[in-house]
């Protein structure tokens, strides 16, 4: 820690002169800590996971023996550990300083519906799940491709990977389809549709470049 006594002000960095009057500073025998002990935070962070972890895991057990013991079987427990799981797994993901955001969105969204399917699962399976709910996901995550890349002109290209992952998603209900599953088809057609033609119309526009992004994604020579 320095102190300028003509400004009167105490400066935590390491220096010899005044930021503000270029003085000469006293240096005090109090230097302290100019920046945070980094290692010490993350060993910090991983002790709260852990505890976080933990005490889920005991919330899960908990709930599917209360719900054995005082039910003809698993309802309502399924639904409480399932939330519990995937508000867990949110949590580990927004604590993990090596998750990149993109990878973040994808797996919450995938838990997410998956979730959703199993509330519908549990409730006695009407079908609302993969007739509104998937193919609902699928036009949100589009939209949100085309707002990304509108917002990151510089690097549109690269959202090309998740339009082929948006594709294969809706794939899915259109697989269901053909195996009865999915009762009210025209969603999930139209939400496979729009996966095309957005994947289709950024080809078209983006030219060589889109072509390059693909070839080095996938290692085409």
């Amino acid at each position: 820690m320095s102190r300028c006594h003509h400004c009167g002000i105490t400066i935590s960095d390491v220096t010899q002169t005044c930021p503000l009057c270029k003085g000469v500073v006293e240096i005090s025998g109090d230097t302290g800590d100019t920046y945070p002990d980094i290692p010490q935070l993350r060993k910090k962070l991983a002790i709260v996971r852990r505890g976080v972890v933990f005490a889920c895991l005991v919330a899960i057990a908990l709930m599917i023996f209360i719900d054995y013991h005082t039910s003809d079987g698993l309802g309502w427990s399924m639904i409480a550990a399932g939330g519990t799981l995937l508000g867990l797994v949110t949590f580990i993901l927004m604590t993990d300083p090596n998750a990149g955001y993109r990878n973040r969105s994808l797996i919450t969204i995938a838990l997410s519906v998956a979730y959703i399917i199993m509330i519908d699962y549990v409730t006695g399976f009407r079908g609302w799940s993969v007739n509104f709910v998937i193919p609902g996901v699928i036009f949100l995550f589009n939209l949100s491709l085309l707002i990304l890349m509108f917002f990151n002109k510089r690097s549109w290209y690269s959202y090309l990977i998740y339009q082929i992952l948006a594709i294969l998603a809706g794939a899915v209900p259109i697989i269901l389809i053909y195996m009865h599953i999915v009762t009210f088809p025209v969603l999930s057609e139209l939400a496979f549709g729009s996966s095309v033609f957005l994947f289709i119309g950024t080809l078209l526009f983006g030219g060589r470049m889109a072509l390059d992004e693909l070839q080095r994604r996938f290692y085409i020579g």
